[in-house]
């Protein structure tokens, strides 16, 4: 992607920042700070942002995610030639940088209706800074979290499937230099990682579905997870990876304290 609309969305991104934090001077990255969501602290917010209200329409961010020929290309290349571009994106989400944040990851599940979501780095995103993350696999089990293969309403047993797939699913940080674009699919139980590094994150996030996807929202989940996207005609069609057995993936101190809160959860594994 062209320099000047990386930078232009990165201009964008300013544009919607309290005026009390210097672009130039990262010394002022600090206190209280107001995204679309409520005004907290960077370091109760892990130094993570979300700017939608003022933007999400914005012609230019919808012509770089919907009228961009490569974007859609790859987006249908998995969900069809039914994938229509939208109306809206999700918005600009900058991480700030919060080195003294915790250790502790949780994974998260997204509440709204889409297929496929896009993240794309407005500049170089580093592993430790901010970077896109998922659980390999863990969207045959986040499924279980929906009633039906389109609803987008998170059932009760939502945090006792996360503890599952954060435990037996490994996790997988997503770096990439500006323009990287990161694709997921909508199980996928996912979450950015703290930036400790001394630059932001800056990215551009949208969602894609076929015209048709919300006609699904009641049909039940079938033992062909990749029934109606492209991906069901090849020949790998079939679980491209089976999540671990229990505590395959995680450290002898983490896999103690999963197995407990898992026990304490009654998940069955």
């Amino acid at each position: 992607m062209d320099a000047k609309w990386t930078n232009w969305a990165i201009d964008l991104t300013w544009s919607q920042i309290d005026s009390h934090f210097d672009r130039d001077d990262p010394k002022t990255w600090v206190g209280e700070i107001e995204d679309d969501c409520r005004s907290a602290t960077l370091a109760k917010r892990r130094g993570r942002l979300k700017f939608k209200d003022n933007v999400f329409r914005h012609p230019e961010l919808i012509r770089m995610m919907y009228g961009n020929g490569p974007v859609m290309s790859a987006v249908r290349s998995l969900i069809g030639e039914r994938c229509v571009g939208r109306h809206a994106t999700r918005g600009l989400y900058p991480i700030f940088p919060t080195p003294q944040s915790s250790d502790t990851i949780k994974g998260g599940m997204d509440a709204h209706p889409f297929q496929v979501n896009a993240v794309l780095y407005l500049d170089d995103v580093a592993e430790d800074g901010g970077a896109f993350s998922v659980w390999e696999g863990s969207h045959y089990i986040m499924a279980k979290a929906f009633a039906g293969r389109a609803s987008y309403k998170l059932l009760d047993n939502v945090e006792a499937l996360r503890l599952e797939a954060e435990a037996r699913c490994r996790h997988v940080m997503l770096p990439g230099p500006r323009g990287t674009l990161v694709l997921w699919h909508h199980r996928l139980l996912h979450t950015p990682t703290t930036n400790r590094t001394d630059k932001i994150r800056y990215a551009l996030l949208a969602d894609y579905y076929r015209d048709d996807w919300l006609d699904q929202v009641d049909e039940p989940h079938t033992d062909n997870f990749w029934e109606g996207w492209p991906l069901s005609a090849t020949p790998s069609s079939g679980h491209a990876y089976e999540p671990e057995a229990l505590g395959l993936t995680a450290s002898p101190a983490k896999r103690t304290r999963r197995n407990k809160e898992l026990e304490q959860a009654s998940v069955s594994i």
